[in-house]
């Protein structure tokens, strides 16, 4: 599992990005709300909120899955 930080969210979309530790500066990573284990979690996410996330290779550049809202 990454760990990151939650940069991004377009509530009324359903999507966001996660800059996971480690990664270039602005270098992003997609997830979309059902890629939350706790499908809850995607409505009281807030930029600056750890994640912990799968990252998995897609046609676009990386997209997370099995996200976690750590506390």
């Amino acid at each position: 599992m990454a760990l990151g930080t939650v940069v991004k969210i377009l509530k009324d979309k359903g999507f966001g990005f996660i800059q996971i530790d480690g990664d270039a500066v602005g270098v992003w990573t997609f997830f979309h709300r059902s890629s939350f284990v706790d499908r809850a979690a995607f409505d009281v996410l807030v930029i600056g909120q750890r994640v912990s996330c799968v990252v998995e290779s897609a046609d676009k550049g990386q997209r997370a899955s099995h996200v976690i809202k750590e506390s």
